[in-house]
């Protein structure tokens, strides 16, 4: 299996990885990025916890990705 290739055969888009190092250069952004796609992606399967839903919810209308981070990381913050 080649380096580019995960466990699952999923090959990620060079160009998508591309922007979001662009977008994210702080481990904080991309972190809170990865974070907003999974969950998003729980609440597509119906097997979101209440915080993911809540996050996937703030970040929902918005299209920069900054922002979608920005929002996930206020809508799931403690405290």
């Amino acid at each position: 299996m080649d380096r580019t290739t995960h466990d699952d055969g999923y090959a990620p888009d060079e160009h998508a990885i591309e922007e979001l190092a662009e977008a994210f250069p702080d481990v904080d952004g991309a972190a809170a990025a990865r974070e907003l796609a999974e969950a998003e992606g729980a609440v597509a399967r119906s097997a979101a916890t209440p915080e993911q839903q809540d996050g996937a919810a703030a970040a929902r209308d918005l299209r920069r990705p900054e922002e979608r981070a920005d929002a996930w990381r206020a809508a799931t913050a403690d405290g």
